[in-house]
């Protein structure tokens, strides 16, 4: 039987409870970063069991993207209804059982649709994981907190790509990819014990312990999807959405074509020295960019790094329109400006999870968090790998494509920021 907490009750937690509750709302998510670097990577070695091409099979991003999408609106909805944990519980058990499956898939389509079913799964991670964080950390450093949860998305990417070159460089290509999708799924049950130990949000028992006594807790109060739609919330679902959805457009035009694009220009074997590199500093930024959150305000920092996150794409930009081919890493142009491309594109979304959930009650801050993030993720993600090869002509390089559909992200990033109003401050017990 649930206990449930009255709303006189001062809602306090122990370190341990804190720490527990961080420790499984950001794990998740780190297995998100992981599967898409993974995937990445995995391109040459599924493209030749498929017998495809690379337009065809970073269409399996796409789908993985589309998955999170319905997985970010049902799992949303459903943390708003049963709470935090129970969810969490739900989305890294389908997340793992379709991990391992898209090992044994024998054809295209059937990987299109395991990869859909992941992105299922590591859907409702992300909202659900941040209202958990949100709901559980202290105000004066809420931003940070969140830094730190968005980093483990990088560090998974990193992870994700030490995985696939050890697999790749151990098994060859074709078996590789294989075993490097049953190793994580493998390994993101372990996940699945420690959230057993993980408690409720205090705030979410607070706010459904007012529902009547013998209510069903699935059908009782507000529709939360509905709510999201109503005029106290609109704008924020709209301009929320619009902003993720620019970042992700952005985000994943580069995190894509990065392995591609540098074997391209030659680097070859250094590839995966290049992208630890470049994930090493993004986990980095995401931090310092989280600290910035709570140190200028939501709101400022999200338009003064929008606009530097614009800025940075142009020298890349240039490296690309004249370049120079790989010899030593030193003497690699596209290296450095990548770098300094990436410590922005990678780190931006280190502001979303606190201001997005700040915006929304808590009956349906994670509906509200996981739709703007996963529906802008979704679209603006799953469009990327579609668009990018589309320019991609004897006139235009993949290098050039790539970066002009990063300046339209990253514009469309900073309306969205525009359109939202300032919540540092603000007590999430409403």
């Amino acid at each position: 039987m649930r206990v449930y907490i009255s709303m006189v009750d001062q809602i306090t937690y122990t370190k341990s409870e804190r720490a527990r509750a961080y420790l499984g709302g950001t794990l998740g998510y780190l297995f998100d970063g992981y599967n898409l670097l993974l995937t990445t990577f995995l391109f040459a070695g599924i493209i030749i069991s498929f017998h495809s091409n690379l337009s065809a099979v970073s269409l399996a991003i796409s789908f993985a993207l589309i998955g999170s999408v319905v997985g970010g609106i049902s799992f949303g909805w459903l943390a708003d209804k049963i709470g935090r944990k129970n969810t969490l519980l739900f989305t890294i058990l389908i997340f793992s059982m379709f991990e391992i499956l898209s090992a044994f898939t024998s054809s295209i389509y059937e990987f299109y649709t395991t990869q859909f079913l992941v992105g299922i799964g590591v859907g409702g991670e992300w909202g659900v994981g941040f209202s958990l964080v949100n709901e559980t950390w202290g105000e004066k450093r809420r931003g940070l907190a969140g830094g730190f949860l968005q980093s483990t998305f990088i560090i998974g990417a990193l992870l994700g790509a030490q995985t696939a070159g050890f697999m790749i460089r151990t098994y060859g290509s074709t078996l590789g990819w294989r075993y490097s999708y049953i190793f994580v799924g493998m390994i993101s049950l372990l996940l699945l014990l420690l959230r057993f130990f993980m408690p409720e949000s205090k705030t979410w028992l607070a706010k459904v312990g007012k529902l009547e006594a013998g209510k069903n807790v699935l059908t009782s109060g507000p529709n939360p999807l509905r709510e999201l739609f109503s005029k106290e919330f609109l704008r924020w679902t709209f301009f929320g959405t619009l902003m993720v959805f620019g970042f992700m457009f952005y985000f994943y035009v580069g995190q894509t074509f990065y392995p591609t694009l540098f074997g391209r220009l030659g680097a070859g074997s250094e590839i995966t020295l290049i992208i630890t590199l470049g994930s090493i500093v993004g986990i980095i930024a995401e931090v310092i960019i989280g600290y910035g959150n709570d140190l200028l305000g939501r709101r400022r920092a999200g338009l003064i790094f929008g606009a530097i996150s614009l800025v940075v794409i142009f020298p890349f930009l240039y490296t690309m329109t004249f370049p120079v081919k790989f010899v030593t890493l030193g003497s690699f142009p596209a290296f450095y400006t990548y770098l300094l491309l990436y410590f922005f594109q990678a780190s931006y979304a280190a502001l979303f999870g606190v201001w997005l959930g700040e915006g929304f009650a808590t009956r349906l801050r994670a509906t509200g968090s996981n739709f703007t993030y996963m529906v802008g993720r979704g679209i603006g993600g799953g469009l990327a790998p579609i668009v990018v090869p589309l320019i991609v002509s004897s006139s235009t390089s993949l290098g050039e494509s790539m970066s002009y559909f990063m300046i339209i992200g990253a514009v469309i990033m900073i309306i969205g920021a525009l359109g939202l109003k300032e919540t540092k401050g603000r007590d999430l017990n409403f």
